[in-house]
Order: C-alpha cells, then sequence, then structure tokens
C-alpha cells in the first residue's frame, strides 16, 4: 500500500467518525427526559384544550387528554418520537417566552393561538413525500404528533365518545354511506 492510498483510508475514517458525531449531536441520541412531562402536565393540558376546546361538547381537558398524552409518549412510544415530543415541548415553551414573554400556560388565548398557528405551519414541508422521508428518518414532528394524541385521546375515551360523539352501543347493518342529519354528530364507531 502507497501512502496516498493511506491517506485516503485515514482520512475517509476520520470523516465517517466525525460525521457519526455531527449525527449525534444533531438528532440528539441521548436518553430522553421522561420526568419533564410530568411537570408540563397543565401545559399539555392547555395544548390539548386548544386543539379539541370545550364547546357544547366536552373539550380536551375534560376528557383527561393530557394524561393519555403523557402515558402514550412514557409507555407506548419510541425513544426517537420521546425525544422528539419533549424537545418540541421545550422549544414551544422556549419559543413562547421568547416571542410572547410569558410561559405558554399564562399567555393569552390570543397569543397561544399565535403560538400553534406558527407551530402548525412549521411542522411539516409542502411535499408529501419529504415529509414521509423525515418522519422515517427523523421521526414525526412534535405539533402532529401531539395532535395525532389529542384526537385519539379524546375519540377514545368515554366522555369523547360518549358525549362528544354519537356512540352507537348496538351497532347494526353496515352502510357504507349513512346519510346525516343536519347538525349531527360524527359517529364514535364505525
Amino acid at each position: 500500500m502507497n501512502r496516498r492510498t493511506s491517506l485516503k483510508y485515514l482520512l475517509g475514517a476520520g470523516l465517517s467518525g466525525s460525521a457519526i458525531v455531527a449525527v449525534y449531536k444533531f438528532t440528539g441520541w441521548e436518553s430522553p427526559d421522561i420526568e419533564y412531562l410530568a411537570g408540563k402536565q397543565p401545559t399539555i393540558a392547555e395544548l390539548a384544550e386548544m386543539i379539541i376546546p370545550r364547546t357544547d361538547t366536552p373539550g380536551a381537558k375534560d376528557a383527561r387528554v393530557d394524561q393519555f398524552i403523557i402515558r402514550m409518549i412514557t409507555e407506548g412510544s419510541d425513544k426517537k418520537t420521546q425525544r422528539n415530543f419533549i424537545k418540541g415541548l421545550k422549544q414551544l415553551e422556549q419559543y413562547a417566552l421568547n416571542y410572547y414573554e410569558n410561559e405558554f400556560i399564562n399567555c393569552s388565548y390570543k397569543s397561544r393561538y399565535q403560538i400553534l398557528s406558527y407551530y402548525e405551519k412549521s411542522s411539516g414541508y409542502s411535499s408529501a413525500i419529504l415529509n414521509k422521508i423525515s418522519n422515517r428518518l427523523l421521526g414525526k414532528p412534535f405539533f402532529i404528533k401531539l395532535k395525532e394524541l389529542t384526537v385519539e385521546g379524546y375519540c377514545t375515551s368515554e366522555v369523547g365518545a360518549m358525549q362528544g360523539l354519537a356512540f352507537d352501543y348496538v351497532p347494526g347493518d353496515y352502510l357504507a354511506c349513512t346519510p346525516l342529519q343536519l347538525n349531527q354528530k360524527s359517529w364514535a364507531t364505525k
């Protein structure tokens, strides 16, 4: 082996090692701070309530969606999802402090709405294929996961299924296209 070939191998190994370190720092492969979520339960409750507010039907707080979200993240998610969710929640808190000079939970309704609008716009790419690739490699963004868990927690809770949706205790025949009456609730069963 000559000197030039040896240098190529050494430089390649060095670049590979530095690339691995850079990816490690970028993605944050360290263990997620699960205890952080327990202290942020009121914030998660307010976030969920902004997504499904109380109207003539119960809201996300009434269905205790915050407990569902925390349990699903801590017990039912992989490390990548846990890290993304916790990192996103911390970033949301920091964003509220930087731009609204208050914690999210203490912001006005208008400020909360603006914060969530910002996260809605910045939670993905305009291209569906880029979103798929990003979700596969880096995991789902915080706000998308928050919305998914909020809707799932609400619709599977007793309060959400019985009062927020129309629940059919004994399903009848399967009708693929069911006509709905004006102002009729969506069905809790499919």
